[in-house]
């Protein structure tokens, strides 16, 4: 099954995007939106930094695959394990994709942002997400989608 592009999710999840009402309403709308995704993601950033406090770098992992999707942290060092094993099975893609990750983390500003690796059946994919207006990206996506 091929994946939704990132209008048609935009549109799943915020289907009042595709009504059509004033442009104040539109407007609110969007605001509303980025306000309620503002509040998950700063539980995230939460999370995280309690996580980064006791257990050093790393990332909060998020697996959207199972039912169950609370958030587990993954530090720099387990990254580190899984690319040796990764190597040691001849997996070559999941040790690339491993290898970028862990570039990501030694580099990443933690002040600046906190790095989520989202996962479900097909990929995984490594979500930095600042600190400052972090639902900022998803208030840009809703702007272009009503154009």
């Amino acid at each position: 099954m091929a994946r939704p592009s990132r209008l048609e999710l935009l549109r799943k999840f915020f289907p009042e995007l595709g009504d059509t009402g004033t442009g104040g309403e539109t407007e609110a709308a969007i605001a509303i939106n980025t306000r309620a995704c503002e509040a998950v993601l700063a539980d995230m950033i939460g999370l995280f930094d309690r996580s980064f406090k006791e257990r050093g770098a790393g990332v909060l992992s998020l697996n959207l695959a199972l039912r169950d999707r609370g958030g587990c942290y993954v530090t720099l060092d387990e990254l580190c394990g899984d690319l040796l094993a990764a190597d040691a099975m001849g997996q070559d893609d999941v040790s690339s994709m491993l290898r970028d990750m862990i570039s990501v983390v030694r580099l990443n500003n933690y002040e600046e942002r906190v790095l989520l690796l989202l996962i479900d059946r097909s990929k995984a994919s490594l979500l930095p997400i600042p600190r400052d207006q972090p639902a900022r990206s998803i208030q840009r996506a809703q702007e272009a989608a009503t154009l």
